[in-house]
């Protein structure tokens, strides 16, 4: 049986070096072609190899999985997700009638992802990926959780709990509403882009703030606003209309 051209395409190198140890010890179905850190090189690296089945985490930094894929005129290549996100995200993906493996990645799902991936190789069948379930999943997990990786795994936030998020060099903290704080060694750009725009706004180089816990703005050069935990967020010259034009009817 001829094996499937694969590639993956996750940015943390853990997961990374996960699954491709899984796949060597386990999948017989699959030849890895290779594998890419981010979607600029995904895209590249697709295109070059012009893979049957890509295995390709949604929660990358900058440009996410799902809006790789929207880089593509035409998907002619099986997908599997990679995700750690909740339930809701899953029912968008498994509406789609598309695959997915639940980080942390388990051998068993891992196994019969492929080996159905396999039997559509086989038939020549591939799952048509609509422009309207990409969008789909990606406002799910926008406005769902977020997933964040800590030393002993992953810590799961609700998005709508967020109060503030502060840069802190190559760290990002995360102010909730119960009074909790998260330190992540994420950059803060790297939320901007994966935070629903409905409800946050980038007020100064320095933070991101959920506009439903602002309780008041006081005018200044850019001024300062007071968030419902009592906490002052400084407001940029730069960000202050655009942050005044959000609570305009």
């Amino acid at each position: 049986m001829q094996r499937i051209k694969t590639v993956i395409i996750e940015d943390e190198e853990f997961g990374r070096k996960t699954l491709i140890s899984l796949l060597e010890r386990y999948v017989t179905e699959v030849e890895l072609l290779g594998f890419a850190e981010n979607a600029t090189d995904g895209v590249e690296l697709i295109n070059k190899l012009q893979p049957q089945l890509v295995l390709l985490d949604i929660e990358m930094p900058y440009v996410s999985g799902i809006q790789m894929l929207n880089m593509f005129k035409e998907i002619n290549f099986h997908v599997i997700f990679i995700t750690a996100y909740d339930q809701y995200a899953i029912a968008a993906i498994r509406a789609g009638a598309l695959d997915y493996l639940l980080k942390p990645i388990d051998v068993t799902e891992l196994k019969e992802a492929i080996q159905k991936v396999s039997q559509r190789v086989e038939v020549d069948n591939l799952v048509k990926v609509k422009k309207e379930t990409l969008e789909r999943i990606d406002e799910v997990h926008k406005l769902e959780s977020l997933a964040l990786p800590g030393t002993d795994g992953l810590t799961f936030i609700k998005v709508v709990d967020i109060i503030t998020l502060q840069a802190d060099g190559n760290y990002t903290h995360i102010f909730l509403k119960d009074g909790k704080k998260v330190m992540v060694s994420k950059q803060l750009n790297e939320f901007e882009d994966r935070l629903p725009q409905q409800i946050f706004c980038r007020v100064h180089h320095s933070y991101i703030i959920n506009l439903k816990f602002v309780t008041s703005y006081v005018k200044g050069r850019g001024g300062y606003v007071i968030m419902v935990d009592n906490s002052r967020v400084d407001v940029s010259q730069r960000k202050r209309d655009e942050f005044l034009e959000r609570f305009r009817g």
